[in-house]
């Protein structure tokens, strides 16, 4: 039988180097020594302990939640932390354990999964072009949510982003908005959840026949400091926009502090429209107009998804698309009056 020693010698290291590349420690190890670690592994077949156990046909009962950390904004999204808290609770009221796990590199997080002996592994915050391959990496059910590849069987819940943009635009237009901006993040993407939060907003004015929405800041993060760095570009366009649509509502409350700063009331001067429906949407000043999604029920979806890929519930569950609603308040002028 083959150990940790077998697969030291044949890559020239040490057993707690090894032990290291195989736990997913990347930042102890050199990425030129983890590949001959690997290497040997592959080379000698070896199985670690904890993955040998799982292909025994024992379960782990260890379900990974991988958070892709390339972002800056990865881990202090509040719609990460409700969606990531919502799925832990249901997973865990069905008897299993989360491992959560910030990953730096995909690529490695996949090898490592092997290791780790979970029984599934949902990916949080991936692009589309990224499933295949890490698919394609281990047998086990993997869940993206808020992924919008097309490649078939894909386990993903998504929100109906697309129709998020259309129910901003349309309401922006019926209060007789012509002058509009979008502000999101990295929304030049052609395809993710915010492309189709830009593409229901802009397609919706041109139905219309109303001048394109032009993206008034293309933001890093979602958080209330971009927001209100945002403004100074708002404020800077030629003519100055009537409204804007904020892809999250924390952008949505920071351009209206930036707005504050420089002398600009909301609605009076500029409207906003925020997105997600969060508390920070009922407490701004005014009360932020938004459209709202339903993160609890997203998580509930995902974590059904999961359970029944592992067997644990019965009945035809399947990858779905869920509504958004408008909730009107105060921060839209109506300029139809």
């Amino acid at each position: 039988m083959t150990g940790l020693a077998d697969v030291a010698e044949i890559a020239g290291v040490s057993t707690m180097t090894v032990s290291n590349v195989l736990a997913g420690r990347p930042g102890k190890v050199s990425e030129t020594t983890a590949k001959r670690v690997w290497a040997a592994v592959e080379q000698i077949g070896y199985v670690p302990n904890g993955a040998a156990r799982a292909l025994s046909g024992h379960r782990s009962r260890l379900i990974a939640i991988v958070i892709n950390v390339r972002s800056v904004d990865a881990l202090r999204s509040t719609h990460d932390a409700r969606f990531i808290g919502a799925i832990t609770a249901e997973l865990q009221e069905h008897g299993y354990c989360v491992l959560l796990h910030a990953s730096t590199d995909l690529a490695a997080t996949i090898r490592s999964l092997k290791t780790w002996s979970v029984d599934a592994a949902c990916f949080v915050k991936t692009r589309a072009r990224e499933v295949d391959s890490l698919r394609a990496a281990s047998d086990i059910p993997m869940l993206f949510p808020d992924n919008y590849s097309s490649s078939p069987d894909v386990l993903t819940v998504r929100i109906d982003d697309y129709e998020g943009g259309r129910l901003a635009g349309d309401y922006l237009v019926s209060k007789g908005h012509r002058r509009v901006c979008f502000i999101g993040v990295k929304a030049q993407r052609k395809v993710g959840l915010m492309a189709e939060r830009l593409h229901g907003f802009r397609d919706t004015f041109a139905s219309a026949g109303l001048p394109r929405p032009t993206i008034a800041h293309n933001v890093s993060t979602a958080r209330i400091d971009s927001g209100i760095a945002a403004a100074e570009q708002v404020l800077a366009l030629r003519p100055l926009p009537t409204a804007a649509f904020c892809s999250s509502d924390e952008l949505a409350a920071g351009l209206m502090h930036g707005l504050r700063r420089h002398g600009l009331a909301v609605p009076r001067d500029i409207s906003v429209v925020g997105f997600d429906g969060f508390e920070i949407s009922e407490v701004t000043t005014p009360p932020l107009t938004t459209i709202a999604q339903d993160v609890s029920a997203k998580a509930h979806r995902c974590a059904q998804l999961l359970l029944n890929a592992l067997g644990d519930e019965s009945g035809e569950i399947t990858s779905g698309v869920l509504p958004v609603r408008l909730i009107e308040r105060n921060t839209v002028r109506d300029l139809t009056c």
